[in-house]
């Protein structure tokens, strides 16, 4: 598959992400820009503080300015330095290059004032720099600042301004309602949604442009992978999902090896292979789609050595491919590495360096600049540069459907690549057979390291969510496999009451419950590991024990040793368990409504006051016991539970199947 960008042709277009925090880059924008190379258009991303962007723009303009007027200064040099006063008014640091800049300062100061007054004017949007501005989207609970982007991008008043992605697909009406544009919904399977000249592929079929993220300093954690369909869709149509409306025809075969090739060819190669499918065990060439993902290289024990991200960079500017951002990428990588070179060969390369300006301001380096540099420097680079291998991992990140892994041979044919982990989901406690089989059958087909996602506040009960907990810790300790939990609390992102708040409740759940789960995963960074003692004491030694830690005070559940080490949490066992029938259902409401303030004393008991008092209490006011006091108390636990199963019995789900009640008002 060969894929050959044109000549650049006049046309620009910005895409934009909207600036929160975002584990994987853009993948729609990736292909959008790739798709408007192919057609000969200049191509800028963003992600960051707006107003910055504007300041940036203009600090363009400035430094063309002023190097058309004073062609003897390369003003590069001094962007960070101009963008900052024209961003934010700050002119410190210009004193030192003063007498440097000689009889052209007052031209110099001049201009620094325009550009100033341009960007408070918003001088800018009238500039129509633009032809197409594309913003992408992804979760509803990110709308505040998705819609103040796609407003933003509609004041750089271009000929054209497109919205997609998650957000985009799911809640169309409501960006409509709130901006005024009509988004594009679902993916970029369909021709024509450009007025273009034609290409022979479809822009979700295209690959991913990863230069593009070589021009912003946000930095994506999982960017060190590829990411890739095999499979686009799911034929199941969960409630709780919104794959149905974004991707709402299956897909049972994506291509994946021609796609990877000029990838790896043009942006270096990556260790992990990151697959967004939804439901990869419901395509009927399932062992296609495994085949092909071994023919790239992806196979049990395989490694990989890190390209030369250096020689790409050159390479890239060499041929015009996104220079300013391999650049920017090439300066980065040489600042780092001459603080590693020998002393030896420092003194040299720091000079060659220093004259080109790659120690400075990376936008004061030009492409000849950047490419002599290289030059010069590659054959100590090449000599020194230490090669690193990695072992390969394969990720299907959204998920394996358990009631599709239990078929003969799926997991076997799975194992035929490093899959790690295996992510199975457990989305309700009816699936706790089938899912429990899956998980046997990735154990027996070879796979150590396994997690789940495990969705609660839908249509579940909190002691679901618990034996769903246990059942995984109890197989972890059986098959002495590590299975991580990821708990994931049902959000309705199509309603815009939750868009900011994310409140939603479900049915058997309240917002005290929501709290405890979420103390709990904040200490463990949001999974549950195999560790058995850790889970008992954070969740609970029985389903009784778990519903009380629900009913706990907050403070009491953050620092769970100290107030027991002092009796607080006694003290509150003892209040709770002095209440009577009628009291417990006042109290219980309390907890419902997450409001512990005594509504009439005349009618609440002593004992109720008494319990309702420690969820008033500062948390301040709670002894700290010593760490030496602290590992103490987590020995006696873990010896305690030591050699004791912690396996789920028959009586133990007939039980929890009875009490639903217990999380009704």
């Amino acid at each position: 598959m060969k894929f050959r960008p044109r000549r650049e042709n006049g046309k620009s277009v910005l895409l934009l992400e909207p600036d929160y925090p975002n584990k994987y880059p853009p993948i729609g924008l990736m292909k959008l820009a790739t798709y408007h190379r192919l057609q000969g258009w200049r191509v800028v991303f963003y992600k960051g503080d707006l107003s910055r962007f504007v300041a940036e723009r203009l600090t363009e303009f400035l430094v063309h300015d002023l190097s058309q007027e004073l062609p003897q200064w390369n003003w590069g040099r001094w962007f960070g330095l101009f963008c900052e006063y024209v961003w934010k008014g700050r002119d410190a640091g210009f004193k030192p290059y003063v007498s440097e800049w000689a009889d052209c300062v007052v031209t110099v100061l001049s201009k620094l004032k325009e550009f100033r007054r341009k960007f408070q004017t918003g001088e800018y949007f009238e500039l129509h720099e633009w032809d197409r501005v594309l913003v992408t989207t992804l979760f509803t609970f990110y709308a505040d600042i998705t819609i103040e982007t796609i407003r933003f991008a509609k004041r750089l008043a271009a000929k054209e301004i497109q919205v997609g992605g998650i957000m985009a697909s799911v809640v169309p009406e409501y960006i409509e309602k709130e901006t005024g544009i009509k988004p594009s919904t679902g993916i970029l399977a369909v021709p024509g949604i450009f007025h273009d000249k034609p290409l022979s592929h479809l822009i979700d079929d295209l690959p991913l442009d990863y230069s593009i993220l070589e021009e912003i300093d946000y930095h994506y954690p999982a960017a060190d992978a590829f990411f890739a369909h095999t499979t686009r869709g799911c034929p199941n149509k969960c409630a709780f999902c919104a794959v149905p409306v974004i991707e709402p025809d299956y897909q049972s075969y994506r291509p994946l090896k021609g796609k990877l090739d000029y990838e790896r060819s043009m942006f270096g190669d990556h260790p992990n292979l990151l697959l967004l499918d939804n439901n990869v065990f419901a395509s009927e060439r399932f062992k296609e789609i495994i085949q092909e993902i071994k023919d790239c290289g992806f196979t049990p024990g395989a490694k990989m050595s890190r390209s030369d991200e250096l020689t790409i960079c050159a390479d890239r500017v060499k041929d015009g491919y996104n220079p300013r951002a391999y650049v920017k990428k090439g300066c980065a990588i040489l600042s780092e590495w001459v603080r590693h070179v020998a002393v030896d060969q420092k003194e040299i390369v720091e000079k060659i360096l220093i004259e080109n300006g790659i120690l400075g301001d990376w936008h004061g380096v030009t492409s000849h600049a950047f490419l002599d540099v290289y030059r010069q420097i590659f054959p100590l680079w090449k000599k020194v540069r230490r090669i690193t291998e990695k072992m390969v991992t394969v990720d299907f990140n959204q998920g394996l459907d358990s009631r599709l892994g239990i078929k003969p041979g799926t997991m076997t044919v799975l194992a035929q690549i490093p899959v790690r982990p295996v992510r199975i989901a457990f989305d309700h406690w009816s699936l706790r057979e089938t899912y429990e089989k899956s998980i046997r059958a990735a154990a027996d087909a070879g796979f150590r390291s396994m997690s789940n996602y495990i969705l609660y506040n839908f249509h579940d009960t909190p002691d679901e969510l618990y034996w769903r907990l246990r059942l995984n810790i109890a197989l972890c300790e059986e098959l002495d496999v590590p299975i991580y939990s990821f708990p994931m609390k049902y959000h309705p992102i199509s309603d815009p009451k939750y868009f900011s708040t994310r409140d939603y409740l479900g049915e058997h759940w309240c917002r005290k419950y929501i709290r405890f789960v979420q103390l709990v995963l904040n200490a463990t960074m949001g999974k549950i590991g195999r560790g058995k003692t850790f889970f008992l004491k954070a969740f609970g030694e029985t389903i009784d024990e778990f519903r009380e830690l629900l009913l706990m005070p907050e403070y009491m559940i953050r620092n769970r040793l100290d107030c027991e080490a002092c009796g607080e949490t006694k003290r509150w066992k003892m209040s709770l368990a002095s209440l009577d029938k009628d009291d417990m259902v006042d109290f219980r409401q309390h907890i419902f409504e997450n409001d512990f303030k005594v509504r009439d004393e005349g009618k609440c008991s002593a004992r109720l006051l008494r319990l309702l008092s420690f969820y008033q209490q500062p948390h301040w006011e709670i002894p700290k016991i010593t760490d030496v006091r602290r590992k103490q108390m987590v020995w006696e636990f873990d010896e305690k539970w030591k050699g004791k199963s912690v396996r789920l019995s028959e009586s133990d789900i007939v039980k929890t199947q009875e009490t639903a009640w217990f999380f009704r008002i």
